[in-house]
């Protein structure tokens, strides 16, 4: 039995990553445009971009996944700097 499982489970992976290849990155944009977010760290005695990136929405929340060096500066500082998020389907 544990061989039929390990078979099906091999069988099932290719197929999944055949799938996702054949999407277009057009379509893959298209479809999750709505949670992707760019990011800006904004140093508020001055006003001027400290840093910025992209990161996406991973709860219903609004919690939002980044890479840690667009948001160190805040992390660090947060007394210093603030962070603004615009979703990337929203005119700025």
């Amino acid at each position: 039995m544990r061989n039929l499982v390990l078979l099906i489970f091999l069988i099932q992976v290719p197929l999944l990553k055949i799938s996702l290849i054949a999407q277009s990155p057009e379509s893959n944009f298209q479809k999750y445009q709505s949670s992707l977010y760019k990011i800006v760290v904004i140093d508020i005695s001055t006003g001027e971009k400290s840093s910025h990136g992209s990161g996406f929405r991973v709860s219903n929340d609004g919690l939002i996944a980044t890479n840690y060096h667009v948001v160190s500066d805040f992390l660090l500082e947060p007394e210093k700097y603030l962070i603004n998020t615009t979703g990337l389907n929203q005119k700025v």
